[in-house]
């Protein structure tokens, strides 16, 4: 029994051998296969170590490229809102000045009425004089007329008391020469 027992632990040691030799070779074939990839690997290794050495220079850059943008977006920003500022500040101006002007208009639009109402005024005031004055002018023309009329009697009254008065002289003197 013994010996059977250490045949049969012998041929399963063996089997177990030759399985660790079977690994082993299947081991060995890997790693060769193994080395044979590793160069490759080693390669592209390299190209990922470049790869994200160039892919943190640009996210790096994007980064600052970002912040660039940023500061001039934000420096544009400030611009603009300085042109919105300073524009709406103009336009509140103009907005005044509209409105000073509107109540200079409706200023200037009630002395306008105030004065065309004065040259109504004045208008009838003048209708009315010149009426007067074409009645006046009339009551001058007759009076006038009178004037002339007095005048043409009294240069004719004069010439009568002159005639009457040389004839008075006349027959004075005649009447003197009789006596």
């Amino acid at each position: 029994i013994g010996v059977a027992k250490f045949k049969s632990q012998r041929t399963e040691i063996e089997g177990k051998l030759r399985n660790a030799k079977d690994n082993l070779t299947t081991f060995e074939q890997r790693l060769d296969e193994v080395e044979k990839q590793r160069k490759p690997l080693e390669k592209q290794a390299e190209t990922a170590k470049i790869f994200r050495t160039l892919n943190d220079e640009l996210k790096y850059e994007e980064v600052n490229t970002y912040l660039i943008k940023y500061d001039s977006f934000n420096y544009e920003t400030e611009k603009q809102k300085k042109i919105i500022l300073d524009s709406t500040n103009i336009l509140q101006e103009i907005e005044n000045n509209l409105l000073s002007l509107d109540e200079r208009e409706e200023i200037d639009r009630k002395e306008f009425s105030a004065a065309d109402q004065a040259i109504h005024s004045l208008n009838d005031k003048l209708r009315l004089f010149e009426v007067g004055m074409e009645r006046k002018t009339g009551e001058e023309n007759v009076i006038n007329e009178k004037i002339r009329s007095y005048g043409a009697l009294l240069s004719s009254t004069q010439d009568e008391v002159e005639y009457s008065l040389r004839r008075q002289k006349e027959i004075d003197e005649k009447l003197k020469l009789k006596n």
